[in-house]
Order: structure tokens, then sequence, then C-alpha cells
């Protein structure tokens, strides 16, 4: 789905017809700076998996609102900066994994990093609405 991103100041992510848009926001959260991701609708991950809206965002990073392609299925996609020094979406898959079938949990659908390098990101089952609606 993406081919390639840049590290210029606004990031972008080439899809076959439309350029996407990545974005680091510098955030003030509890007196510490962090990175905001924000990924622009549309964007395909994990090949068949596309943004369609920002859900709310955390210490570690931020959840969108996603739709596979083919099925329809609602998921959750999870990202945070892979230049933080202890990034935790990868240790959080390796939990999911050990988790796979077992029922309350997720399943994961992809794991991985965005071509640019930059951001990880975990696409999920989205269980239920999010806890600030």
């Amino acid at each position: 789905c993406m081919s390639l991103c840049s590290r210029t100041a606004s990031r972008t992510l080439l899809r076959k017809k439309a350029p996407l848009r990545l974005r680091f926001v510098a955030t003030s959260a509890t007196a510490r700076k962090r990175e905001r991701i924000q990924l622009q609708e549309g964007l395909c991950l994990g090949g068949n998996f596309f943004v369609q809206h920002h859900i709310g965002h955390g210490a570690f990073g931020d959840v969108y609102g996603g739709l596979h392609s083919k099925t329809g299925q609602q998921v959750a996609i999870k990202v945070e900066s892979a230049e933080k020094l202890n990034p935790r979406l990868p240790n959080e898959a390796r939990v999911y994994t050990a988790l796979a079938g077992m029922s309350g949990f997720p399943q994961m659908h992809w794991c991985g990093q965005l071509p640019c390098g930059l951001v990880n990101a975990m696409i999920i089952d989205r269980l239920g609405p999010s806890v600030f609606q």
C-alpha cells in the first residue's frame, strides 16, 4: 500500500493515487514533551487495513480506528514513535502473540514499522467504544 516516507518536517507517505501525510506534533503531557503521531484518514497499513479516525492518545502514543478493506471488520491501530528510547509496541505484540486465542483479549492482525522507519504500529481487534465515549 505504501512506498516510502521522507524525513522532512511534513513526512509524506505516498500511495498510488493520492499523497498522504504523517505529521509529528509536539505536545506536553504531564510536563513531559512527546510527539503526537497524526495519521491521515485512508492511509493503508498491514496490507488491508485503512485508517479511519483518531480515537485517543496516551503516554505511549496514539490510537486510531481502522477498517479491514475486504471484510469491513473494525480494528484499533496503535502507533508510537520508533525513535523512543524504550518502544512499547514490540513488547505488547509479544504479549498478544502469547495470549492468542484466549477469550477477552483482542487478536493482533499486524505489527511492524511504517516504511519510513519512524513509526511503530500495531493493528488489533477493536473490542468496543473508546473509554472517552
